[in-house]
């Protein structure tokens, strides 16, 4: 909250200074320089749901490929052409219901696989075998690994995570992810050497430049290292360990590099010598998936790249291409974004291996996963506020974490209605209209998402009734007589909540501040009395006595477990307001605007308009607001394959829920898009009110006073 209530207030200081008619300050023509582009772009079969691992060997990519059925995983060893041609099964001797879980070269043409097969019980083991295949595929040996995992305490715990490599001298190395990272070495004819463990998880086994094998692991908070293991003294080398920070994935060396690694943004290269680390390319900007991914270095500087995307239904998409050096010659689109989510990656990643005449490139401050001190965010917000007084503004705005109200009503960014009523392949009767309605802004429609999550309340019918949508009064009397206990909400996230999404309050165009009102005064002291209720502060899984919950919303799947916590009789009822309309209040997943100042706008609105288009509405994390989207997504969420199942409910998805859940979206009209430095100063001000300091009316006069200057000053 801190930071975007100082983000809003440099952006909004930078707003006074300068208008919206500047446009990016034009260079002079330099010549194309070298850099790096996408070749050689294909699909891999629809079958394959998972490549646990893939290398190169000699001329040809190996992969263990797995397929997701409904009776069984089925696992295969496969080889590509390192152009990306030829996919061909391996026909290895595998045993019956074995899944294989991964490969490594036996640097003769044969190769070494780790497999397991499942017991049929969760609480017996699986039995997990080290095997060697000849050339030809046929079975050379196999030595059982489930008596040395369990002598060294990774069995209990152990999974499908498991990881194996090779060292130069063909020494192998599994390793296995059970509440640690646990190595056992063997030697190249599979005669054990020795074990290793260490408290941290494992993510990969790499071989690095000069063949040492080397452990990828994390200790959990989303920064990885990776941890060298010495073959003669059979230790780790703990004194060499290399911290690498937020990144997605390391791949093992090759002549000109140690390792290689991909930190969401860049993919880096790693000097055997000095260890400088250096960017090739942005892995986005070229048009790489952002998801599952795997590099093989190729000859004369070329990458193969095997990457793969996830959608809602749990299903990888998996493609192949080869990243070579070269010139592209496409137009570029200049993107800036504070902190790139994972869907915004995906969507330039697509646009950028499609388009034929433009090309995104995107400015990244952070990477995707990375955690920020405060200091860092602030002076990024300063730096992105002076480049804007400075007339360098950007094509395109991820507006996460941007005033999104201020750059609009400041003519910063283009109503994109005119672009999507003028397009000829899009139909507003194709979607759940009323999502533009929320995120609109005094009539323009200044961004576009791939999906939406929904904040909502659920009550039991038999306690409110079946009516949708309350007062303040309502709730209040519910509340108070003891009709309704309220379980999950925080009184503070609600008032939040309230004004991010409801402007009632203030008029941004006049100025106009009503904090003082009656109505004001009467949210703050319904706030309180949330505050001072031990059932509303109890968390949702341990309050069997609540029949009304806060509800946030993801899937049909979220809406099954709140109708089922209330007997299947729940009333999306909504948040309760000064009118008593329905009140569902939308989160977008992102926010794609184009800035007055592109000079391409139907190159723009070419990348906004894919937000729009099945792949990323299908992709994304939330409700896609695509009606024949969302339909398939729901349908498959109804069999079981949703990314949200194995959570706190795993109970059937009803047509009872499926309804709910079209007439929840069907029917929001709110959005979160709030002034965060505004609500920053309301949230500092009613704390006074909540432990007794101020009265309500003296609260509200003094946010009705600050408020006024803070509106007057960046409207």
């Amino acid at each position: 909250m801190l930071k975007k209530a100082i983000l809003c207030l440099l952006v909004f200081a930078s707003l006074l200074s300068f208008t919206a008619c500047g446009s990016k300050p034009k260079a002079e023509t330099e010549p194309e320089k070298l850099g790096y582009i996408l070749t050689n772009y294909s699909l891999l079969p629809d079958s394959i749901t998972n490549i646990p691992c893939c290398f190169l060997d000699n001329d040809k990519i190996i992969l263990c490929c797995w397929e997701e059925r409904e009776d069984a995983t089925v696992s295969y060893a496969a080889t590509l052409q390192a152009d990306g041609t030829d996919f061909q099964k391996l026909p290895l001797d595998l045993p019956e219901n074995a899944i294989m879980l991964t490969l490594a070269s036996d640097g003769q043409g044969g190769l070494w696989a780790v497999h397991m097969i499942p017991n049929g019980d969760e609480d017996t083991p699986a039995n997990y075998t080290l095997c060697h295949f000849e050339a030809d595929g046929s079975l050379a040996d196999t030595i059982p690994l489930n008596e040395l995992m369990e002598e060294s305490g990774s069995l209990r715990f152990a999974s499908d995570r498991i990881f194996l490599n090779r060292d130069k001298d063909g020494n192998l190395c599994v390793t296995v992810k059970s509440s640690g990272a646990y190595c056992y070495l063997f030697d190249r004819s599979g005669n054990y050497l020795f074990s290793l463990t260490d408290p941290w998880n494992p993510e990969a086994i790499i071989s690095k430049a000069d063949g040492q094998l080397t452990v990828f692991d994390t200790v959990g908070d989303g920064n990885y290292h990776l941890l060298p293991i010495n073959m003669e003294a059979k230790a780790f080398e703990y004194e060499a360990r290399v911290d690498l920070g937020a990144v997605s994935s390391v791949f093992s060396g090759g002549e000109s590099s140690d390792y290689y690694f991909y930190d969401f943004a860049e993919f880096f290269t790693v000097d055997p010598a000095s260890g400088e680390k250096k960017p090739l390319f942005n892995w986005s900007n070229l048009g790489l998936a952002s998801g599952d991914a795997h590099v093989c270095p190729l000859p004369d500087g070329k990458f193969a790249v095997i990457a793969g995307t996830f959608s809602q239904t749990q299903q990888l998409r998996y493609e192949f291409c080869i990243v070579e050096p070269g010139i592209d010659d496409r137009t570029v689109l200049t993107m800036f974004s504070l902190q790139p989510e994972s869907s915004i990656l995906e969507a330039i990643a697509l646009f950028n291996k499609s388009n034929d005449e433009y090309r995104i490139e995107l400015t990244s401050v952070f990477s995707m996963s990375q955690d920020v001190p405060s200091d860092e965010w602030n002076n990024a917000i300063q730096k992105f506020s002076v480049e804007l007084i400075a007339g360098e503004i950007p094509d395109i705005l991820d507006l996460n974490n941007l005033p999104v109200e201020a750059l609009s009503s400041s003519g910063y960014l283009v109503d994109l209605y005119p672009y999507f009523n003028n397009d000829p392949a899009i139909h507003m009767e194709d979607y759940y209209d009323n999502v533009f309605t929320a995120l609109s802004i005094h009539g323009k429609l200044p961004f576009l998402t791939s999906s939406v999550q929904i904040l909502t309340m659920f009550a039991d019918e038999n306690a409110v009734g079946t009516k949708r949508g309350w007062t303040v009064e309502e709730y209040a009397a519910l509340k108070n007589n003891g009709d309704i206990i309220v379980s999950g909400l925080d009184p503070m996230q609600f008032l939040e909540m309230l004004l991010a999404a409801d402007s009632q309050f203030v008029n941004w165009e006049t100025g106009e501040c009503r904090f003082d009102s009656e109505d004001f005064v009467r949210l703050l002291e319904l706030c309180k009395s949330m505050l001072e209720s031990e059932a509303s502060t109890q968390l949702l899984s341990s309050d069997s006595q609540a029949n009304c919950r806060y509800a946030p919303l993801a899937s049909v799947v979220f809406v099954a477990e709140y109708n089922y916590s209330l007997g299947r009789n729940a009333n999306p009822i909504g948040f309760p307001n000064e009118s008593g309309d329905v009140m569902h209040i939308l989160i977008p997943a992102n926010k794609i605007g184009i800035t007055t100042a592109c000079e391409h706008t139907d190159g723009a609105w070419a990348f906004a308009r894919s937000f729009l288009e099945p792949t990323l509405q299908e992709s994304g994390w939330f409700f896609p607001y695509l009606k024949s989207s969302f339909e398939k997504i729901a349908a498959a969420a109804v069999k079981g394959n949703t990314i949200w199942s194995g959570g706190m409910y795993n109970g059937d998805i009803t047509e009872q829920d499926l309804a709910l859940a079209r007439e929840i979206l069907g029917s929001a009209l709110y959005c979160r898009n709030g002034d965060a430095g505004l609500t920053e100063i309301i949230l500092d001000c009613v704390q006074d009110y909540f432990y007794g300091d101020r009265s309500a009316l003296e609260v509200a006069a003094l946010i009705q006073q600050k408020a006024t200057i803070y509106v007057s000053e960046h409207k």
